[in-house]
């Protein structure tokens, strides 16, 4: 079955030099079968996901 979705990631604020933690929110029929492995910021450069547990 093909199906289009679009994920999203909703705007947080944060202060200067503190973590923020951003969310990849996918519709629920397709959870079990996508990996976010990357996340491109605005300005094109591209954060690839490391071996440690996910995170970029």
């Amino acid at each position: 079955m093909k199906q289009h979705f679009t994920p999203q990631v909703f705007d947080d604020f944060v202060v200067r030099g503190n973590t923020a933690v951003l969310k990849c929110h996918l519709p629920s029929f397709v959870r079990e079968y996508v990996v976010v492995d990357s996340w491109i910021r605005n300005d094109g450069h591209i954060l690839k996901i490391t071996e440690n547990k996910g995170k970029v």
